[in-house]
C-alpha cells in the first residue's frame, strides 16, 4: 500500500495487486530470455549425440518434473503414435514425478520417448536447437503462472506446442509461437 510502484510477471498478478491496492501503481514486467543465448546457432554434436535427434522428429520437453506440469500427457501422445518410428519425445529434468514417468516408459514399452537428467542451464540453448518442438504442459491453471520455458523456445525459434490453461497460453497465442491444446 505505501510502495511507489509494484510489478508483477503477469497480468494476472498484477490484476490482483490492482484489485487489493487500487491507488498503487502496478506495471507488468515479463520474464523473457537473452536472445543471443538462444537459436539455432548453438546446435552442436553433443546434442545432438545425447537426444539421438538424427533424422527424427524431436519433441522436447527441458525442466522440472513436477506434479504441476502434466507430464504423463506428453507420454500419453507418445504412446498414441508409438508406430510413428520418425517421431521421439525427449523429457529433459529431473522432479517428483520422474520416477514414475520412467516406471512408465518401461512398462508401456515407449521406444520413442528418452528421460534425460537435468542438464547444466548454459546446455539448455543446444538442446533446443537440436529439437523441432517444445511441448509445455500444466496439469492445471496456477493464477499468475507464465512459464519461462516458452521465452527459451522463442529465443531459439522452436514451435511450442501448449497444453493448458492460463496466461502463457495467451502469451504463446499472441505471439504466434504455437499451437495450444486444452
Amino acid at each position: 500500500r505505501r510502495a511507489a510502484l509494484v510489478t508483477g510477471t503477469s497480468e494476472e498478478i498484477v490484476a490482483s495487486v490492482r484489485r487489493r491496492c487500487s491507488s498503487t501503481a502496478a506495471e507488468v514486467i515479463t520474464n523473457g530470455v537473452d536472445i543471443d543465448r538462444f537459436g539455432p546457432q548453438y546446435a552442436d554434436d553433443e546434442a545432438r549425440s545425447l537426444l539421438g535427434t538424427h533424422n527424427r522428429v524431436t519433441f522436447i520437453y527441458a525442466g522440472v518434473m513436477g506434479l504441476a506440469q502434466g507430464l504423463d500427457l506428453i507420454l500419453d501422445v507418445a504412446a498414441a503414435v508409438r508406430d510413428l518410428t520418425h517421431v521421439q519425445f525427449v523429457l529433459v529434468g529431473d522432479g517428483a514425478k520422474r520416477e514414475s514417468l520412467k516406471r512408465r516408459v518401461e512398462v508401456e514399452n515407449l521406444h520413442n520417448v528418452q528421460l534425460v537428467r537435468a542438464q547444466p542451464k548454459e546446455r539448455i540453448p543446444a538442446l533446443l536447437a537440436v529439437s523441432d518442438v517444445m511441448f509445455n504442459v500444466l496439469k492445471f491453471a496456477i493464477p499468475g503462472a507464465v512459464p519461462s520455458k516458452i521465452y527459451e523456445a522463442m529465443g531459439s525459434s522452436l514451435p511450442i506446442l501448449f497444453a493448458g490453461e492460463g496466461e502463457g497460453v495467451r502469451r504463446v497465442l499472441d505471439a504466434r509461437a504455437g499451437q495450444v491444446l486444452p
